[in-house]
């Protein structure tokens, strides 16, 4: 009797554990950054202030999805501790058009245009 009662014992405390973590589900530009225009040599680096990733979370204990039930947290592209990371190949120095890339586990989840120009 006691070792049916530590087995469920056990397993409700497992299952309460495992049910209180998110699983990441979903992540998604929410606001492009304010400045994406730059002219040459007046900058040499990325002003992300304004844009904001979307990040969408599971609690389902079994094969989380996103779904209705999804939470979402806004976080802001300059944030350094995000679940994503921002990634450029801008040359500050030579015009054109640039793409930004928002990663999350390898993967590119979003994008978009920076444009570098002469004044």
């Amino acid at each position: 009797m006691k070792r049916i009662f530590l087995l469920f014992l056990l397993t409700i405390i497992l299952l309460f554990s495992t049910s209180c973590s998110s699983a990441i589900v979903k992540v998604e530009i929410g606001s492009f950054p304010s400045n994406i225009v730059y002219y040459v040599g007046e900058s040499d680096t990325l002003n992300l202030d304004g844009g904001t990733v979307l990040v969408y979370t599971s609690s389902r204990l079994f094969r989380p999805r996103y779904d209705e039930s999804s939470e979402m947290n806004e976080y802001p592209m300059s944030l350094k501790t995000g679940p994503f990371n921002v990634v450029n190949d801008i040359d500050f120095s030579i015009p054109g058009i640039y793409e930004v890339h928002i990663i999350w586990l390898e993967n590119v989840v979003g994008r978009f245009p920076i444009q570098v120009i002469e004044r």
